[in-house]
Parts: structure tokens; sequence; C-alpha cells
């Protein structure tokens, strides 16, 4: 999503989506559009911030600039205050890796001077610049891997299937991906068709009932060939369930 198109899709009626991205550490990111984000409709935006420096930042955020972010967040805390609003809240979500797992208490003490809350997410891929000291992260967040937390809860790490229900994803283009992770096809485009018509197309229908078993794997879907999907059980699938348990997450944080 561009800085024009973000403009044109908060002045729109049609309610938002909680997964729609908003390109933060974007230089282009004017006063006016801050100032939207509190006066319309958002209740709470997750800020993905991997690091407490540009150095450590740009690691995994290539291109991104670290204090653009901070001074984005800054004035939305203005405009809240200007507004006396509580919303939107706003979280601080820290994906921890080997190279950025020095700044995580820094990280935390300036979330909190930034009234934000603080959500710690695991790597997406335990190879990727693996997290050294795994002690330290069960002392954070109660479990070091994903194994662990699998092995203590008995479920799936975020899984992310779950977004086709509660954050559908859209690309940059306007394409709707449905999760996060899909990248081989679309369910259309929602800058042409509209996001209502695009969530109740026959294809974006038929993946939900075929990640609930309710409907038999299909070639076209892109989650035929996620691994994702593999590893889910869809008679286990809720959705309800994964999105309460999201919402816990985001005010536990706060």
């Amino acid at each position: 999503m561009n800085i024009m198109q973000l403009i044109t899709r908060i002045e729109t009626p049609e309610p938002w989506s909680e997964g729609e991205k908003i390109p933060w550490n974007d230089p282009g990111f004017s006063e006016r559009m801050l100032e939207y984000l509190v006066k319309y409709k958002f209740k709470a935006i997750v800020v993905s911030v991997d690091g407490a420096t540009q150095e450590i930042y740009e690691i995994y955020r290539r291109g991104g600039h670290f204090n653009t972010v901070i001074q984005n967040i800054k004035k939305i805390n203005f405009y809240k205050q200007k507004y006396q609003r509580k919303f939107p809240i706003l979280v601080w979500q820290f994906v921890i890796f080997g190279h950025n797992e020095h700044e995580l208490p820094l990280a935390k003490k300036m979330a909190e001077e930034l009234n934000m809350g603080f959500v710690i997410r695991l790597n997406w891929s335990p190879s990727y610049s693996p997290v050294k000291n795994k002690e330290n992260v069960r002392r954070e967040i109660g479990y070091g891997s994903r194994k662990e937390y699998e092995r203590k809860f008995h479920r799936v790490y975020m899984p992310l299937c779950y977004q086709l229900w509660d954050s559908p994803q859209v690309n940059w283009d306007g394409k709707l991906l449905g999760c996060c992770v899909n990248r081989s096809s679309d369910f259309g485009n929602v800058f042409k068709s509209g996001l209502e018509k695009c969530l109740k197309s026959e294809k974006y229908v038929y993946a939900k009932k075929m990640l609930l078993g309710k409907e038999k794997p299909r070639k076209d879907i892109p989650c035929l060939s996620c691994a994702h999907y593999k590893r889910i059980n869809p008679q286990k699938m809720n959705p309800v369930r994964g999105y309460i348990l999201r919402l816990i997450d985001v005010v536990k944080s706060v």
C-alpha cells in the first residue's frame, strides 16, 4: 500500500481489516495521514520494530528508517493527546533474532517511554539468525523456540492460516493474498474490485473451507503448496479461538 492509496483508503467509508499494513518507515508518511490514524476508525496498530538502533533495525527491515518510525509514533501520540483519545493502542512488535537480542532491554524501555505495549515474536525461520541466548528468551516469553511452544501448549505457534479470517493480508499493489506467507497467487485485487467483493469470492471462500477440512484440496488454492498448511490439523482449526488468542496477546502487552 503506497502513500496516496493509504489516504484514499482512510477517506473511504469501508471498514478497515485488522491486517491492512501501513508504510511506517516511509519518509513520505505525511502529517495528515498520522492525524487521520487518530481521528478515523483505528483501534490498535502493531508496529514491527526489530531493533533499537538503525544499525540493527535495518538488518531485517531492509531499507527501513528507524528514526522515521520512531518520529511517526511520537506524532501519533501527539495527536492522541491533542484530541484526547485513547486510541489507537500502539504495540511495539519485536521479532527476536541472534543479531538483535542484545537490544531487547533497550527496545522495551523505548516502547514504555512511547506509551506502547510490547510483544516479542519468534523468528519465522529457526535457521535465519537463530537466537543465541534461549534462556533469556524463556524468561521473557516462557519458551525459547517454536518446538518448545508446541510441546508446552500442544498447538502450532502462530498459525498464519487464521489470517484469512481475522486479518486478511493485502499486498502493496492491492492483491489480496489471504496470509502473509502467500506469494504464489492471489484472491483478486481490492483496489480494483473492493475488499468485500474479494473476501466473498468463490476462491477465497473455498480456501477457508479447505483449511477447515470442509472441502478437498484444490490446485488453484495457494495454500496447497504451503508448508504451514501441511502442518495444521484441519479438525483443530478454530478461527474464533485463534482470534481470541491474538487479541489476548495484544491486550497483555499494553
